[in-house]
């Protein structure tokens, strides 16, 4: 998707990245300024899973 929005000239406001929670994603807008945030999800990163194991509360 992204390959498309760049090769039609859409502005890219947000570049694509990938988010340590769990998304690939990139922001546009549309003709009126409303962003628009194209997310694909993918596997978290590691760390950020680990962060979230069962009965470990964050200090």
């Amino acid at each position: 998707m992204h390959g498309q929005v760049v090769a039609d000239g859409i502005p890219i406001l947000l570049s694509l990245r990938d988010e340590d929670f769990g998304q690939r994603h990139f922001i546009t807008s549309d003709p009126n300024g409303v962003l628009i945030d194209i997310i694909k999800p993918i596997p978290a990163s590691a760390e950020f899973a680990a962060s979230y194991v069962t009965g470990v509360s964050p200090r």
